[in-house]
């Protein structure tokens, strides 16, 4: 009985030239205010070759030569995806942006920035399960607008800075997973979106509590939504969640405290993160994400003379078990899961 293998015999994405013409511009249009004014013209060319095949024998034709022998004649009996293709794709990105300074601790800021990321063509894409795999997918293009504030505090033991952002996304790229009766699996296809938003705000502050003491915090809120998604002519964004690896909350605490020790120095650290519930996929799944909140510590020794350290570090104090990752295929649901409570004894020498 032969055996049955998925082989792409063949997957190459070439790209034949990417070219781009860059320029920035800054004035200082007062003693406290400046302009910066950019802007890049972006042209790709890519081409790609793909063949995906089911195989009945022992072998698969592109393996055969590997063996001694004469091995078994492996036969197609089903071809999943065969074609060529390329594609050209040209988009100029506009940037300007303003910052004043209030006072010498001060600083505000507001930009406007385009963005663009090339289309393709998507070597894991199945042509029996989605057809139009072969026409490739097309350009992202993304408007960011941002206000921001930078300052230092309290003689400089404070630092913080601040952030609000909108982005607008154009056909934006994302995976999606398309069930097929005929072959009752699943198949994973890049795709352009449609329309669709993400705004948020973001927080970073440093602090010398001490002068040997030393924290920081980082503060995240995203909030994303598809706002048009067309699937068979009609928009299905009502059914999509949030997008992928976007959860809506992040937070970071760290603490780290210096002392002089044994010649050297000994800087003790520990900190916690945060991480809200995640959707892996572009509309909700049984893969989705809870909540995560991990614990680290450590303590690090500096020879007195820099040339050598040790390191004893502890990740996941509390042995969180918790997913980033995953995929279905074949009826069957696989996790990529966060390394365990993990300790490591680390050190170095410079010569």
């Amino acid at each position: 009985m032969g055996h049955v293998r998925h082989h792409p015999k063949r997957q190459r994405l070439g790209g034949h030239g990417k070219h781009r013409c860059l320029c920035n511009y800054e004035l200082a249009l007062t003693d406290a205010l400046n302009l910066t004014l950019g802007g890049r013209y972006t042209v790709d060319e890519k081409s790609a070759d793909v063949f995906k095949g089911n195989y009945l024998g022992l072998y698969s034709p592109e393996f055969a030569d590997r063996y001694d022998g004469e091995p078994a004649v492996a036969t197609p009996y089903a071809i999943l995806t065969d074609y060529s293709n390329s594609d050209e794709w040209g988009q100029f990105s506009p940037k300007v942006g303003f910052n004043y300074q209030l006072d010498e601790d001060t600083m505000v800021y507001a930009s406007y920035s385009s963005g663009f990321k090339s289309g393709g063509f998507d070597m894991r894409g199945d042509a029996s399960v989605m057809p139009e795999t072969e026409d490739g997918y097309d350009p992202e293009t993304a408007d960011t607008y941002e206000l921001g504030v930078k300052a230092e505090l309290f003689n400089n033991r404070i630092r913080l800075n601040a952030a609000a952002f909108h982005t607008n996304y154009d056909d934006m790229q994302v995976t999606v997973q398309t069930f097929s009766e005929a072959t009752q699996n699943f198949s994973s296809a890049v795709i352009n979106a449609g329309k669709s938003e993400i705004q948020g705000l973001e927080l970073e502050m440093m602090a010398s509590i001490t002068d040997r003491l030393t924290s920081n915090i980082v503060l995240g809120y995203t909030d994303t939504d598809y706002l048009e998604v067309i699937d068979g002519g009609v928009d299905v964004s009502d059914q999509w969640g949030a997008f992928q690896y976007s959860p809506a909350k992040t937070a970071l605490g760290q603490l780290s405290y210096n002392i002089d020790a044994f010649e050297g120095s000994l800087v003790m650290n520990g900190s916690v993160s945060y991480r809200s519930e995640m959707q892996i996929y572009a509309a909700p799944s049984q893969l989705d994400v809870g909540s995560v909140t991990l614990f680290d510590a450590g303590v690090t020794y500096f020879s007195g003379d820099d040339k050598w350290q040790l390191s004893l570090q502890g990740k996941n104090l509390t042995d969180e078990e918790y997913r980033n990752a995953g995929y279905t295929a074949f009826g069957w649901i696989t996790g990529y899961y966060g390394a365990p409570r993990t300790v490591a004894l680390t050190g170095s020498y410079n010569f």
